[in-house]
């Protein structure tokens, strides 16, 4: 199926040199003017996406996220992923493992996150789930004020796509098996396949695989790195989760956590180049906030596979 000219010249100018921006400019920008109650959100349409999926609008956000490296574009309303809450962090490699860049020992660099729920459900619906993801942008240097091209992380949880009706974001329901992040994502419902085969396959090849190499091939002071060693499959699992009762609206949910309460562990599963399964470091959240920048104009650039 080909790209229609206006998807084409969106890609072209998407995929013009991004103007880069320091970590400090980045988390200035989207912690000003902090929102001190989580915004309304519209009725959910689940209709309506179906609608732009099959308008192709659906087309054109993708083939933006996918061309755009960019840290900020130009807000718009979005049709998946439209609540969300950002945090800043650290990411944070103590352990010797064989992948290089910044999965590699020693490796200390400040991040913003943005967790979303691709159903548009703040909270548990009365039926069905929701679809839960994390954004993670890193940014490869020791200094706050240079700028960089920041490397970006995808993950959802074990159910992916498909979604989970669960009452909490992080904490599993009673008896529930615990909450693990990666960048794997699994997608076997009827709605979940369409949007994998007919939308995101049309701009990279594994869409339910997000590809590590943007977090290899550059080292902690932005350099890079000459042979680069590339896993698969990476996980976050969080360490301690906040046991009930919690707010139903997920972003009060992470809202609850204080400062760097919330710790995830950065694990390596049994793969190619890893024997056994390793944890590797932890991705600490300092600070939550809600604001129109998180929501709108804050931008992940999903790197193509190769």
């Amino acid at each position: 199926m080909r790209l229609s000219l206006a998807l084409a010249l969106l890609t072209l100018t998407a995929a013009a040199t991004p103007q880069l921006y320091s970590y400090r400019q980045v988390r200035e920008r989207v912690f000003k003017d902090p929102l001190t109650t989580p915004p309304p959100v519209e009725t959910p349409e689940e209709l309506g996406i179906l609608k732009a999926l099959l308008s192709g609008g659906l087309n054109a956000r993708f083939a933006g996220t996918f061309a755009d490296a960019s840290d900020f574009k130009d807000p718009a309303r979005k049709l998946i992923h439209r609540p969300g809450i950002c945090a800043d962090g650290t990411w944070r490699i103590d352990v010797e493992n064989p992948a290089t860049g910044l999965l590699a020992v020693g490796t200390e660099v400040p991040a913003i996150l943005r967790f979303g729920v691709g159903t548009n459900h703040v909270a548990r619906p009365a039926r069905g789930g929701r679809t839960f993801g994390l954004a993670v942008k890193l940014f490869p240097t020791q200094d706050p004020d240079q700028p960089v091209a920041t490397r970006n992380l995808f993950i959802f949880d074990q159910y992916g796509l498909d979604g989970h009706a669960r009452d909490h974001v992080l904490t599993p329901d009673e008896g529930g098996e615990p909450i693990v992040l990666s960048n794997h994502t699994p997608a076997n419902t009827l709605q979940s396949k369409l949007v994998s085969e007919l939308v995101l396959a049309r701009f990279d090849k594994t869409p339910l695989s997000r590809p590590l190499y943007p977090l290899t091939e550059v080292d902690a002071q932005g350099r890079p790195v000459s042979w680069p060693h590339t896993p698969d499959v990476i996980q976050l699992v969080p360490q301690k989760v906040r046991p009930r009762p919690l707010p139903p609206d997920f972003r009060e949910e992470l809202r609850s956590y204080a400062p760097d309460e919330l710790v995830f562990d950065v694990v390596l599963p049994r793969q190619a180049l890893v024997v056994e399964r390793i944890r590797i470091g932890t991705l600490t959240v300092h600070h939550w906030v809600l604001s129109e920048t998180c929501d709108g104009a804050l931008h992940f650039h999903h790197h193509p596979t190769r």
